[in-house]
């Protein structure tokens, strides 16, 4: 199927999944006040780490293992399903040991919540794993079809929990625990031929590539929400649910980028982008796509941000526009990276976050108790720009010889359109 056609559909998935995501963020905002949003955004946050530090290894290793050995379906999906299981098992377990030792979390968690917390773990892992092997096998439609099905689901249960039983976080993280089940199901439900068995050998191909996909995305990760802690221990809940504001628009402009990067990755491991054409192609139309947004952001994020999620949450706008030169520079290095990703997670995917990582946090640790949240977005900003800038220069030298032909736009046979 062309690129083009390819990244249309899935387009048309993000475009649901925004809205829809808006339209729940204005919900949590207006259901929850400064400070429960802040709350949510911490637990979230950490809920979302977890969740890499236990499955991103089998979610980047699936894709990558589903598209080189096609023929292994039933054994990479019941491997998937095996180790969810196993996540899910451990995670109870000390979910049961947490209620009798460590209640009441710092989070503010009564609890019953521990399981509802560990569920929402399990699933997540588990149901992104799976469609690690959707898009393995390069079926976009359905990999821009799900994400949609678990905003949708959550939305509907932040409305019952938020709007008719006036349940609080814990509410609101009910409802998410059932749209991950859901999106779980809606997962497996297309991909299911049978079941084969474990395959131990299988499963040691995939953690080793996995491994090293895993290790790159939580440290781009922590580039961009490692400091949402630090926030909260300098300025408290209620800045913190201001910040998240912030970082919701800004998570919201890189679905682009990210989406480009998707419908690229298994290209790249099928051996589709000979010579770096198309990938520096999408990268320089990404450029311009986020060049473009920062625009708008300037000129209607503050009256945009005061109408969807009401006044109290106004602060938002300064620190968004301290993060627009990271973001703009990141959907540019984020396609490079998946070119890279495609070939196995070079080393540079590792260090290059980590440098970075390491540059943002301590940055933050100075800025954020000096300039409230304009230090958070400052230490976002430039940890981005340096780890683009490395990743960059990687790829430049791999690519071609000069920076011109890097950023400018030349004459190939490998356009857009060309089918895969």
């Amino acid at each position: 199927m062309p690129f083009r056609r390819e990244l249309s559909t899935n387009l048309v998935g993000t475009g649901l999944t925004f809205g829809l995501g808006m339209a729940n963020q204005a919900l949590l905002a207006r259901g929850l006040g400064d400070e429960g949003r802040g709350q949510l955004g911490l637990i979230v946050t950490s809920i979302t780490f977890g969740a890499l530090l236990l499955g991103e290894w089998l979610n980047r290793g699936n894709t990558f293992a589903a598209g080189r050995e096609s023929d292994r379906g039933r054994q990479i999906l019941a491997n998937t399903l095996v180790y969810g299981a196993w996540v899910g098992a451990l995670l109870v377990a000390v979910a049961a040991v947490g209620q009798r030792l460590w209640s009441p979390l710092a989070f503010g968690l009564t609890p019953d919540v521990y399981y509802v917390v560990a569920g929402i773990a399990a699933a997540t892992v588990t149901y992104k794993a799976g469609q690690a092997i959707v898009l393995g096998e390069d079926r976009l439609h359905l990999y821009a079809f799900l994400p949609v099905v678990l905003i949708a689901v959550w939305l509907a249960g932040n409305w019952f929990a938020l709007r008719v039983w006036s349940a609080g976080v814990g509410g609101v993280l009910t409802a998410w625990l059932v749209a991950a089940v859901v999106a779980l199901g809606a997962t497996l439900i297309p991909i299911w031929k049978g079941l084969g068995s474990f395959d131990a050998a299988l499963f040691s191909r995939t953690s080793a590539v996995g491994g090293r996909g895993a290790a790159s995305c939580i440290l781009i990760f922590l580039l961009f929400r490692g400091n949402v802690f630090l926030v909260q221990y300098f300025h408290g809940m209620a800045q913190l649910g201001v910040y998240m504001i912030a970082v919701v628009i800004a998570e919201m402009m890189q679905r682009l980028p990210n989406i480009a990067g998707t419908v690229l990755l298994p290209k790249v491991i099928r051996g589709g982008d000979e010579g770096h054409r198309l990938s520096l192609q999408v990268a320089r139309k990404v450029l311009l796509f986020s060049l473009l947004a920062a625009a708008l952001a300037v000129a209607a994020g503050r009256p945009a941000i005061e109408l969807m999620f009401t006044s109290e949450f106004s602060g938002a706008y300064e620190p968004l526009l301290w993060m627009l030169p990271g973001l703009v520079a990141s959907g540019f290095g984020s396609v490079l990276n998946t070119r890279l990703a495609g070939q196995g997670y070079p080393p540079v995917t590792i260090w290059a976050p980590a440098v970075a990582a390491g540059l943002g946090a301590s940055l933050s640790a100075w800025s954020i108790p000096a300039m409230g949240l304009k230090g958070a977005a400052l230490g976002t900003s430039a940890a981005y720009i340096l780890w683009v800038a490395i990743i960059a220069q990687h790829y430049r030298a791999e690519s071609m010889g000069s920076w011109r032909d890097f950023l400018l736009t030349r004459k190939t046979g490998d356009t857009m359109g060309v089918q895969r």
